[in-house]
């Protein structure tokens, strides 16, 4: 039961249900260590560093 109009289900709830399932189903398939492994989310993870250091320098040097 939904909680989308007066505790009845909303007629795209069972969507809702269904997509949110999937994510579920996805997410469950990747772990950290397959996560750290990426070398896409390595870069990211690189260039967000890159930029905190140079905030904190900036920030320390102002």
């Amino acid at each position: 039961m939904g909680n989308c109009q007066d505790n009845d289900s909303c007629l795209t709830h069972e969507l809702w249900c269904d997509l949110s399932d999937k994510i579920f189903e996805f997410l469950s398939g990747i772990s950290l260590g397959v996560l750290v492994e990426n070398r896409k989310i390595q870069a990211v993870a690189e260039r967000q560093d890159k930029r905190v250091t140079e905030q904190r320098v900036f920030l320390a040097t102002n």
